[in-house]
């Protein structure tokens, strides 16, 4: 039996008036016509196809003790519902009809699961002058619902006897109210599903409804067409090889010796690049066969070894992609290095070629001759990132791992074969769970805040002191707009950044098609950040353009410029594009969590709130400052010395962003961000 928190006494009013006692199938057919309308609420709820035999029907039972039930799997009630329906009069001070039910019962029990609260009983016994409302149930009514959910279950011991042809007139009384909706009634719990059988049911088969998975946790295009760019997760053996080629990036000064601009020609830096390659590859062989490594010392035939080389490198980059917040100076070094040992000039002495293809989930099972897997039906369900969202009850998150387990279990057991073992399955289907993770984790952000723009300001009423509208020259601005202008600029900023981190993993393997290009050669030039590589980056760049060009489709009137920096001294290649993208997440992350922190920590601490009253006028006052602050300073085109470097291009409003957040430590309310936990906005380099 679920442990009963505290319980709650309800008066009843001394005045209302009681009708006389209902006959018995006048009482059948109130208690039905409620069962009826709980199934269809939960019909409307969660659609046609999640409901089974059993939640079309409601059963009823008199006990030969005289006790009435009446069970549904319908949508349940919720605490509020029990105080607001049962504990209340209609308009002219009347009970209803279950109270007129309840005036031919000694005692009435009424327990009740909804889908988005937790076990209910209610309790009315007969010359009371109050009704009981506790958290909890009996352990029958709980282990019923586990499975399905919600419900609710009604008992009434009924005064004196009744005629043994009771059912007889009970269907004809409900004949009436059961031609109209297309649900039916069992009398007895003789089909009721007992809750082994549910749980037999539940194991051999995944339900049809569970085949669509939640929208907002999926790309939108189709798991097939985006396994192609998801990186298989990392097996054990792969993740100690990572280790060495981690700890050798960390150790090398590769890019500080070749990139430091002190060459007097090209012939000696290519030397300086041979050095470092050879020296980065021969110490990874070292580091795993000491033999090997003599040997290759001694003979430099760098090419026996192209295989372990390749696959070493592509350990790494593989699980960079899977987790950008990893190796943040050690993958920038990797790359650079393979892009020098992509050079013909290098490549020729190497005598062989340093890039391997990335293990993609679709690689891999095309390999195996398996792709039909993705397109199977369960796989959303298989695959989707199970959030304990606020509101989301414990019994509903059991149930979505419930229905993932089952949906992985009956993958693995349909396409499992000589070929392709259960575990290469389970790593596969995993591997596209921590894509949806990734989604989920990286758009959430950039989502909350598109959500706060749209609850806090408007674009045509504008709230006193909180104009958006920004002036060239004001501030620190360089872009003049009205109140309407910025705040569609904010959001369709805001938009453009979504819609790239939900095409990361794409455009990521088009940046290292660009970055580890033989034919694209660099050039190094000082930006004003030190000496950098400027290449071009056409695969990424028309990537970009098509991403634009969407985004712009789906708005009336586009706000700002459209020009792309890729390949100049904006954004000199393709690695900084990644990387000045990736930090979206991190900017916009500490806000969110401030802004939700402080509610958390308002309701907890009396004193915190009276200082923010006095400080700040409020919290919604001081959510709604922080936001048009943001909202205003982030998008004004600041960040840089002249116009073309920031304004309202699209590198540029990133620019601001990151300018915004250099200034946060001279705001007002800074000190707030550093009581909800605020750090920085740039993540941790370890």
């Amino acid at each position: 039996m679920s442990n009963p928190a505290q319980a709650f006494d309800y008066p009843l009013p001394s005045h209302l008036l009681v009708p006389s006692s209902p006959t018995f199938p006048q009482m059948f057919t109130h208690l039905l016509s409620n069962s009826i309308t709980s199934l269809d609420s939960l019909y409307f709820t969660i659609g046609s196809r999640k409901f089974k035999s059993s939640r079309e029907t409601v059963f009823i039972n008199l006990s030969p003790t005289n006790v009435l039930t009446v069970f549904d799997f319908g949508a349940g009630l919720t605490r509020p519902d029990i105080v607001n329906s049962l504990c209340s009069l209609n308009e002219e001070g009347r009970v209803g009809g279950f109270w007129s039910c309840c005036s031919s019962s000694t005692k009435v029990t009424v327990q009740s699961k909804s889908l988005y609260d937790e076990f209910y009983t209610f309790t009315y016994t007969q010359g009371s002058s109050q009704v009981q409302i506790s958290e909890g149930c009996s352990a029958e009514f709980e282990k019923l619902i586990t499975i399905k959910g919600c419900g609710c279950k009604v008992e009434m011991e009924l005064e004196g006897t009744q005629e043994s042809d009771w059912m007889e007139g009970v269907k004809e009384s409900i004949k009436e109210v059961m031609e109209k909706n297309k649900y039916s009634v069992a009398f007895g719990f003789e089909d009721l599903p007992s809750f082994e059988e549910e749980e037999e049911d539940s194991d051999n088969e995944v339900d049809e409804s569970d085949l669509k998975g939640d929208p907002g946790s999926l790309h939108k295009s189709s798991v097939l067409s985006r396994s192609k760019f998801i990186p298989l997760r990392l097996s054990l053996a792969e993740r100690k090889m990572l280790r060495l080629v981690e700890s050798a990036m960390k150790c090398s000064e590769y890019t500080t010796n070749v990139d430091s601009g002190k060459f007097k020609n090209a012939a000696k830096r290519t030397h300086k690049m041979l050095q470092g390659i050879t020296g980065v590859l021969h110490g990874l062989v070292m580091s795993c066969n000491y033999e090997a490594g003599q040997k290759l010392a001694e003979e430099k035939d760098f090419a026996h070894y192209e295989n372990y080389f390749q696959s070493q490198f592509e350990i790494a980059r593989r699980h960079k992609v899977m987790n950008p917040e990893k190796m943040r100076a050690e993958y920038g070094k990797l790359v650079y290095l393979m892009a020098d040992a992509m050079k013909p000039e290098v490549a020729d002495s190497l005598g062989f070629d340093v890039k391997g293809d990335l293990m993609t989930v679709y690689k891999f099972l095309e390999e195996k001759g398996e792709t039909d897997l993705l397109e199977d039906k369960y796989i959303e369900v298989a695959t989707e990132e199970i959030l304990a969202d606020k509101g989301k009850s414990r019994a509903e998150i059991q149930q979505q791992i419930k229905r993932k387990e089952k949906a992985v279990k009956y993958i693995k057991e349909k396409y499992s074969n000589h070929n392709l073992d259960s575990e290469e399955i389970h790593l596969c289907l995993y591997s596209i769970c921590d894509n949806n993770s990734f989604l989920n984790s990286n758009r959430l952000p950039v989502d909350k805040m598109i959500t706060y723009l749209r609850e806090y300001f408007s674009p045509t009423a504008i709230k006193t002191g909180y104009s958006l509208a920004i002036i060239s020259g004001e501030d620190g601005a360089r872009l003049s707009h009205s109140h309407e202008r910025q705040y569609y600029f904010a959001l369709q900023s805001l938009t453009l950044w979504r819609d790239i981190l939900d095409d990361m993993f794409r455009l990521w393997a088009l940046a290292e098609d660009d970055l580890l290009s033989s034919t694209i050669q660099y050039s190094l030039k000082d930006t004003g950040q030190g000496q950098q590589r400027v290449q071009q980056s056409p695969k990424t760049y028309r990537a970009m353009q098509a991403l634009l060009q969407r985004v712009q489709s789906s708005v009336d009137t586009w706000i700002g410029s459209s020009m792309i920096h890729l390949g100049d001294h904006n954004v000199p290649n393709a690695l900084n594009f990644i990387d000045k993208y990736t930090q979206v997440p991190r900017i916009l992350g500490p806000i969110v969590v401030c802004l939700e922190n402080l509610e958390k920590m308002v309701d907890a601490d009396d004193n915190l709130e009276a200082f923010i009253d006095k400080s700040f006028g409020g919290l919604e006052t001081l959510k709604r400052d922080i936001l048009y602050d943001f909202f205003k300073s982030a998008f004004d085109g600041s960040g840089a010395t002249n116009f073309y470097d920031a304004g309202s291009c699209i590198d540029g409003r990133l620019t601001s962003a990151w300018n915004w957040c250099q200034s946060l430590p001279e705001k007002e309310f800074y000190c707030i961000f550093k009581l909800t936990g605020f750090t920085g906005f740039d993540g941790d380099f370890r």
